[in-house]
């Protein structure tokens, strides 16, 4: 088993020295790992024209064997409906079959439709054990999702849970940590990490929302008005601080992932932002 997961890994670098048609023969042989890899490229148009009906071609094939990112893919394709049909059930199928694989992303988000009753029956006891148990592990979604759950009762977990997920990049979490940090009474509220967090946000929302930019904007400017010249200059220096931090968490996590993980990362992250409009 170690040979062949050696053997998997030495084929997918081969491939990404040559090229894609090199990782294609690999997909056509029947790696797996190597139509995980191709179907989400055509998903997300690296290296290749971007192409959902060969994504959900080879994205299909590696998920029928098995691969993990694939199946949770195929499963959040159909819970959008993008590039097939959009189908609640099938969606759960193939989240849960990632989820059993050890795909962390598809607990995270079979926790969420546990806790929301989303095409499956709502249990929210069920769905807070899959989220906790996930955010334990370092699911930056799952700790978001749980900081919904957990935040009303035991406000400090919640910012701590927002925290964790935007340390990691979680553009959301950043957003709301910022606002959690201006609207909190007591130790919990800070304008300066306040500014810090949701001027981080607003960058990352300035290229993918920038309705939601103008939001945050607003925001700043009023915490602005109730700051010392000090206070800013304190702000503005640990926003750099945190930007610098993400920069090197999402670093660090590229580095430990397999390629088929880290591109699904890009693809989810496209994909919510685009929600279903394809």
């Amino acid at each position: 088993m170690i040979k062949k997961t050696i053997l998997a890994q030495f084929l997918l670098l081969s491939a990404s020295c040559v090229g894609v048609p090199t990782l294609e023969d690999n997909a056509v042989d029947g790696n797996a790992e190597a139509q995980a890899v191709l179907g989400l490229r055509y998903a997300i148009g690296e290296g290749v024209t971007k192409d959902g009906s060969e994504a959900v071609r080879w994205i299909r094939l590696a998920a029928d064997q098995g691969q993990p990112e694939a199946q949770f893919t195929l499963g959040m394709l159909h819970y959008w409906g993008r590039w097939v049909d959009k189908d609640g059930d099938e969606a759960v199928k193939w989240v849960r079959l990632a989820y059993e694989n050890g795909q962390l992303e598809a607990q995270a988000m079979l926790g969420v439709a546990y806790v929301g009753g989303v095409d499956v029956s709502e249990d929210i006891e069920k769905g807070t054990r899959l989220l906790r148990l996930a955010a334990e592990q370092g699911s930056d979604t799952a700790q978001y999702w749980l900081y919904h759950v957990v935040s009303d009762d035991n406000p400090e977990q919640g910012v701590n849970l927002l925290r964790s997920a935007a340390e990691q990049g979680h553009p959301p979490a950043q957003m709301m940590l910022g606002l959690s940090y201006m609207d909190a009474d007591g130790e919990l509220g800070d304008p300066i990490k306040a500014f810090a967090w949701l001027s981080v946000s607003q960058g990352k929302a300035q290229v993918s929302d920038p309705s939601t930019a103008l939001g945050i904007g607003l925001a700043v400017s009023g915490l602005v008005n109730s700051m010392t010249p000090d206070q800013i200059a304190e702000a503005e220096e640990l926003a750099g601080e945190i930007s610098q931090r993400i920069a090197e968490n999402k670093k660090r996590k590229t580095d430990q992932q397999t390629m088929a993980q880290n591109l699904l990362r890009k693809f989810w992250e496209q994909g919510v932002e685009e929600g279903t409009e394809e």
